[in-house]
């Protein structure tokens, strides 16, 4: 299997149909496969964490930070583990709520620091809250 970069940096792994699979299904395949590629833990963790800026269920942060329940679940545990995230009941919903805490704040700060000081562009802060 040959690898090469695309014009947007990304990994392009060639791919095939498996038996009986249709064309709509490969392209399925190669986009989840070009994503999947692409991001690293560090741009995961810090989406978990610009997403419960203000309090979220698991399930808003796993469509926004775009992960499978199965990856949401090993993620939330290693950043409570590491007292960037901690979870609290929501009484009224009777819901588990994920809040980032300060120390994962800081997190996110200095990560847009770091990307300044590459000149990259700081991901969105998706957790805020527009006025």
């Amino acid at each position: 299997m040959t690898e090469d970069m695309s014009e947007k940096g990304t990994l392009s792994v060639p791919l095939e149909a498996e038996e009986g699979e249709s064309e709509d299904g490969l392209r399925a395949k190669k986009k989840s496969v070009r994503h999947r590629v692409h991001r690293n833990r560090m741009t995961i963790l810090e989406s978990i964490l610009k997403v419960a800026l203000h309090g979220a269920k698991k399930t808003h942060i796993m469509y926004k930070a775009n992960l499978s329940f199965d990856e949401l679940q090993v993620y939330i545990a290693r950043l409570i583990e590491s007292g960037l995230l901690e979870q609290k009941m929501n009484e009224e919903e009777m819901k588990m709520m994920y809040f980032t805490t300060q120390k994962g704040r800081t997190l996110i700060e200095k990560m847009n620091e770091l990307r300044e000081i590459v000149d990259l562009d700081p991901l969105p802060m998706q957790g805020t809250k527009t006025e």
